[in-house]
């Protein structure tokens, strides 16, 4: 079984709070999105990066990070290997057991898919 659940650091964690608050309260999608995006703003003025997902433009154009599903990739071990290879590639953290571990590869069992960080 892939991973289902990311872990974040704890500015991260203040988000998926927000969230969940949103969710008791049963505010719509938009209003949601736009509380989360404040307290990531917030966040970010008092230099606490929520996410390498959540960045400046600036700060995104030197490290690019995608996350890839599982779901169509056949030979999945064979795929992160060719990822690791690569050299901007700085990090890839998966959650499939088996593939050997690195200072580039991370295993994470709680990881949904193949994060991947691309120095630009």
């Amino acid at each position: 079984m892939y991973g289902t659940k990311i872990k974040y650091s704890p500015p991260g964690e203040q988000v998926k709070a927000v969230y969940s608050e949103c969710q008791k309260l049963k505010l719509s999608k938009e209003k949601t999105i736009e509380k989360m995006i404040t307290k990531i703003e917030e966040l970010s003025k008092a230099g606490q990066r929520v996410s390498l997902h959540c960045v400046s433009i600036e700060d995104y154009k030197k490290l690019n990070v995608i996350d890839v599903s599982y779901d169509n990739i056949i030979d999945i071990k064979k795929y992160i290997k060719l990822l690791a290879g690569e050299t901007n590639v700085q990090k890839i953290i998966h959650s499939m057991p088996n593939i050997t571990n690195s200072l580039k590869v991370k295993y994470d069992k709680g990881e949904p898919c193949i994060h991947v960080e691309i120095k630009q």
